[in-house]
């Protein structure tokens, strides 16, 4: 039994190394790698001018929220809020920033829930501001 697992682990690795990178028509195709779209578009709201001036007014203002909290997870949370709203409205959004925002055994209340969904919202989707 021990033999025929590892005849089938082996077959899959010699399967798999095996893929030819030929297309239809006989000639060499260079595979190529991608990346998620959804990794390579964070990485572009992180560095954009939106996501950077989020991410500092964030941190200034928020400070117990944003200590040792990564880049990625304040932009995340951030521009989630727009996508909150176009599936289920801006009070489905608002109540749900709190517990998305929460960090450090800090949940913000109510005050600063709305001042966080304005600051992204202005910053990552300012058509739904209105």
């Amino acid at each position: 039994m021990r033999y025929a697992l590892w005849g089938l682990a082996l077959a899959g690795i010699t399967l798999v190394g095996c893929a030819s990178t030929e297309a239809d028509g006989g000639t060499a195709v260079e595979p190529t790698a991608v990346a998620p779209a959804a990794q390579s578009t964070e990485e572009a709201l992180i560095t954009s001018p939106q996501g950077q001036a989020f991410i500092s007014a964030f941190r200034s203002a928020y400070p117990q929220l944003s200590e040792n909290r990564l880049d990625k997870h304040i932009v995340r949370n951030g521009s989630r809020v727009c996508s909150d709203i176009t599936e289920a409205g801006k009070d489905v959004a608002l109540k749900r920033l709190p517990l998305r925002i929460a960090y450090n055994n800090i949940t913000p209340d109510a005050v600063t829930s709305q001042a966080i969904f304005t600051l992204a919202v202005q910053s990552f989707c300012p058509e739904k501001a209105g």
